[in-house]
């Protein structure tokens, strides 16, 4: 179904509570180039995460591994 028109949808606290982890601040400052015709040449990036006091195994991967692979498309 298209509407031709933005979306918002909003989680309640629980369905956030059920679907998602907890978060830390993240902030991106993300540049693209693109051609006229619209494919992308270059993504430069910046980012600013927070990890806490309590760093887990995992935390880190965020802002740079996972961060790669979703710019890449991968």
């Amino acid at each position: 179904m298209q509407l031709g028109r933005p979306v918002k949808w909003t989680a309640t606290r629980s369905e956030g509570y059920q679907s998602t982890t907890h978060g830390r601040d993240h902030i991106q400052y993300v540049e693209m180039a693109a051609t006229r015709d619209g494919k992308i040449t270059g993504v430069r990036s910046v980012v600013y995460a927070g990890m806490g006091a309590y760093l887990s195994t995992a935390g880190p991967g965020v802002p740079t591994i996972l961060h790669g692979l979703m710019y890449s498309g991968t």
